[in-house]
Protein backbone atom coordinates (compact mmCIF):
# COMPACT_ATOMS: atom_id res chain seq x y z
CA UNK A 1 0.00 0.00 0.00
CA UNK A 2 1.68 3.53 -0.25
CA UNK A 3 1.19 4.53 3.59
CA UNK A 4 3.11 1.24 3.90
CA UNK A 5 5.76 2.51 1.60
CA UNK A 6 5.75 5.68 2.98
CA UNK A 7 4.72 7.36 0.11
CA UNK A 8 1.54 8.42 1.66
CA UNK A 9 -1.87 9.35 0.23
CA UNK A 10 -1.58 10.41 -3.27
CA UNK A 11 -4.87 12.75 -5.04
CA UNK A 12 -3.80 13.34 -8.23
CA UNK A 13 -5.95 15.99 -9.99
CA UNK A 14 -9.42 14.78 -11.92
CA UNK A 15 -10.50 16.20 -15.48
CA UNK A 16 -14.16 15.82 -16.33
CA UNK A 17 -15.86 16.19 -19.57
CA UNK A 18 -19.09 15.59 -20.52
CA UNK A 19 -22.05 15.81 -22.92
CA UNK A 20 -24.49 18.35 -22.57
CA UNK A 21 -26.73 16.09 -24.59
CA UNK A 22 -26.05 13.07 -22.87
CA UNK A 23 -28.87 10.36 -23.06
CA UNK A 24 -26.95 8.32 -20.91
CA UNK A 25 -26.23 9.89 -18.22
CA UNK A 26 -27.33 12.62 -17.40
CA UNK A 27 -24.94 16.25 -17.50
CA UNK A 28 -26.01 17.05 -13.60
CA UNK A 29 -23.80 13.71 -12.39
CA UNK A 30 -20.60 15.96 -13.87
CA UNK A 31 -21.31 18.34 -11.12
CA UNK A 32 -22.40 16.12 -8.30
CA UNK A 33 -18.99 13.99 -9.04
CA UNK A 34 -17.02 17.66 -9.16
CA UNK A 35 -18.60 18.30 -5.54
CA UNK A 36 -17.80 15.17 -3.85
CA UNK A 37 -14.55 14.49 -5.55
CA UNK A 38 -13.71 18.52 -3.83
CA UNK A 39 -15.18 17.27 -1.01
CA UNK A 40 -12.62 14.67 -0.75
CA UNK A 41 -9.89 17.43 -1.28
CA UNK A 42 -9.09 16.13 -5.06
CA UNK A 43 -8.61 19.10 -7.59
CA UNK A 44 -10.83 19.07 -10.61
CA UNK A 45 -11.02 20.54 -13.86
CA UNK A 46 -14.40 20.06 -15.47
CA UNK A 47 -16.06 21.07 -18.90
CA UNK A 48 -19.27 19.91 -20.23
CA UNK A 49 -19.50 20.46 -24.13
CA UNK A 50 -22.59 21.62 -25.57
CA UNK A 51 -23.94 19.29 -28.62
CA UNK A 52 -22.25 16.35 -27.56
CA UNK A 53 -24.05 13.33 -26.71
CA UNK A 54 -22.60 10.12 -24.97
CA UNK A 55 -18.70 9.76 -26.25
CA UNK A 56 -15.53 11.52 -26.78
CA UNK A 57 -14.63 13.71 -29.62
CA UNK A 58 -11.86 16.09 -30.86
CA UNK A 59 -12.24 18.38 -28.43
CA UNK A 60 -12.54 16.13 -25.72
CA UNK A 61 -9.34 14.63 -26.51
CA UNK A 62 -7.63 18.23 -26.82
CA UNK A 63 -8.60 19.11 -23.15
CA UNK A 64 -7.71 15.70 -21.93
CA UNK A 65 -4.15 15.84 -23.37
CA UNK A 66 -3.78 19.71 -22.16
CA UNK A 67 -4.50 18.35 -18.95
CA UNK A 68 -2.01 15.80 -19.01
CA UNK A 69 0.47 17.62 -20.81
CA UNK A 70 -0.04 20.41 -18.00
CA UNK A 71 0.78 17.39 -15.62
CA UNK A 72 3.42 15.42 -17.00
CA UNK A 73 6.85 16.71 -17.48
CA UNK A 74 8.52 16.36 -21.54
CA UNK A 75 5.27 16.11 -22.61
CA UNK A 76 3.49 18.10 -25.19
CA UNK A 77 -0.35 18.41 -25.97
CA UNK A 78 -0.20 18.33 -30.44
CA UNK A 79 -3.04 20.20 -31.94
Amino acid sequence: TPMAAGVGIVRPPVLAIHGAEDDLIPADALHTAREQLAQADIGVEWHVHEGLGHGIDPVGQHLAAHFMAQRVGGLRASR
